[in-house]
């Protein structure tokens, strides 16, 4: 049995369009794992399409890998809904709780 306040759910975004819904209420961003296999991109964490978190990822074109990030602590809260916005990356899943 885990302690993790919330049940940890997961949701893959497909797609380099802005302000996409990973969730649409209150919830935390807790990580995420990219599919680099295109030139370095960015991933922006929103709330409702404002930003609160913006992280580079290394270009993968020549040498593609997964990149995956953990956010310490109860992850970054979004309260009006966990949104996010892709560039160049479009393989990326989110998880949240």
């Amino acid at each position: 049995m885990g302690t993790y306040p919330v049940d940890v759910k997961a949701k893959r975004i497909t797609s380099t369009a802005a302000n996409q819904v990973i969730f649409a209420g209150s919830a935390r961003c807790l990580g995420f794992s990219a599919n680099c296999t295109a030139g370095a991109g960015t991933i922006t964490i929103e709330d409702d399409g404002a930003s609160v978190g913006v992280f580079g990822t290394p270009d993968g074109s020549s040498n593609p890998f997964v990149y995956s990030v953990i956010f310490p602590g109860t992850g970054i809260l979004c309260r009006s809904g966990l949104t996010c916005s892709l560039g160049t990356i479009a393989d990326v899943t989110f998880f949240y709780g």
